[in-house]
């Protein structure tokens, strides 16, 4: 964890072919989200190509901080690194629980509801963004040591 917290480019760069992988698994794969009584039909592998795209430029943000020799703040780039595995447990979990072919409207034959389980990964993932930025554009404007 220690080195995750060192250079978390490269966890997030790795992460980029684990969502690509996902995808591939769960080509067939849809969620209902549903607000109130509108049905939002959103695609497994639309949300992980996404994800891929949001966690590369993640990883991108970190190497450029490393690449500037800037040290970012280690207690907020745990925070987000937790929040950010956190939110991808719940999300992953998620992923595969849904059924591959789900008609609109027809529950999931699980114990767990799907809709709270994504909006807690929705909130978890939020934080952690806020995070991140929070610590990229304080480590980047703080003067070099």
């Amino acid at each position: 964890m220690n080195k995750i917290f060192n250079t978390p480019h490269l966890f997030f760069f790795g992460l980029i072919p684990v969502f690509i992988l996902i995808s591939l698994f769960r080509s067939g794969a849809n969620f209902d989200l549903n607000i109130y009584e509108t049905y939002v039909v959103i695609s497994i592998p639309y949300v992980c190509y996404l994800s891929a795209a949001f966690f590369g430029l993640v990883g991108i943000n970190y190497y450029v901080l490393h690449w500037a020799k800037k040290t970012h703040k280690r207690a907020l780039t745990s925070m987000h690194v937790t929040l950010q595995i956190a939110s991808l447990l719940f999300f992953i979990y998620f992923m595969f629980s849904i059924p591959e072919n789900n008609n609109l409207g027809t529950p999931y034959p699980s114990s767990i509801d799907e809709n709270s389980l994504f909006v807690v990964s929705s909130i978890l993932f939020l934080i952690a963004t806020i995070l991140h930025f929070i610590n990229f554009f304080m480590s980047l404007l703080a003067k070099r040591e």
